[in-house]
């Protein structure tokens, strides 16, 4: 059977790692060029990714855009006669000329707090956090003409503690995805993947977050949103931040009140630095941090 993978990311180096531990073998890796990389926003790429799949036994091919659209991406894949093509990492759709020429179709994962149909859409376990919500719904599904459209192979019911942040819920993602691809791979070899029809009714979309969404506004906003945000956007994304006085204080990590003890002095907006510690006031309480930085 001829595997094909695509991605960029460090899950793409894992998922290639575990494919190869446990005995399966891959033809190719489709990724971005390093020129082309360089261009582009990847929260948690993977650097070295084309030397990494090299040794590791897989030949690469190199694409120039990630809309997959040029000819020569076209003649490539047509050429191939893939079987199965699984996709961690690669933030865009791939068209529908490429998805037909693989026997089995092209796999990926999403996730969100939200059930299929609902929760489509950019950035959705950023999203999951960010809303507050307690799970998510990871499903391994085909891809389809549409975002998140297509047929569902494994769905995991993943718990998000209150205390987890956003790498936290991508390394329990990425337990679900290094299982589901050696299930999703021995079924291919058996000759058939079961797959079920997602619901077909009216749905919410999730839209695009960038770096501007990670601004925090403590005259506006509660203080359980502001730590939700924090929460979604840290590490390895650019972080939560707030304007304090000409400064962009990124925050990576915080934590509701622990200031019990002191006066209420801090007005609605206001923000501190005490000892280290930096200081929020919120619409209805404070969010503390000590890992913080100031730029500019």
């Amino acid at each position: 059977m001829k595997i094909c993978v695509f991605g960029n990311k460090l899950s793409t180096t894992e998922l290639i790692r575990n494919l190869v531990v446990n005995g399966v073998s891959i033809s190719h890796l489709v990724t971005l060029s390093s020129e082309v990389s360089k261009t582009v926003e990847i929260a948690g790429g993977a650097k070295g990714l084309p030397e990494f799949a090299k040794g590791s036994g897989l030949d690469v091919y190199q694409t120039l855009s990630y809309r997959l659209l040029d000819k020569r991406d076209f003649d490539f894949f047509s050429g191939q006669n893939f079987d199965l093509g699984i996709c961690t990492g690669w933030q865009r759709l791939i068209p529908d000329g490429i998805l037909d020429s693989f026997k089995f179709g092209v796999f990926g994962w999403h996730g969100s707090g939200f059930e299929f149909p609902n929760g489509r859409g950019r950035s959705p376990l950023n999203w999951s956090l960010r809303l507050g919500l307690d799970k998510i719904h990871h499903n391994c599904f085909r891809y389809g003409t549409g975002a998140d459209t297509g047929d569902v192979f494994e769905s995991k019911l993943i718990p998000v503690e209150r205390d987890e942040y956003i790498a936290d819920i991508q390394d329990k993602a990425l337990l679900h995805i290094l299982d589901s691809s050696l299930r999703l791979v021995n079924f291919a070899k058996s000759g058939a993947i079961p797959l079920r029809a997602q619901p077909n009714h009216p749905s919410i979309e999730l839209p695009k977050l960038s770096e501007g969404s990670g601004e925090m506004f403590p005259d506006d906003q509660s203080v359980e949103s502001a730590y939700n945000l924090v929460r979604s956007c840290s590490f390895p994304f650019p972080g939560a931040y707030i304007i304090h006085e000409s400064s962009k204080v990124r925050v990576w990590r915080a934590k509701i009140g622990g200031l019990e003890s002191r006066d209420d002095s801090m007005k609605v907006g206001d923000v501190e630095i005490e000892e280290g510690i930096l200081i929020i006031r919120f619409t209805d309480g404070f969010l503390t941090s000590d890992q913080y930085e100031l730029i500019g």
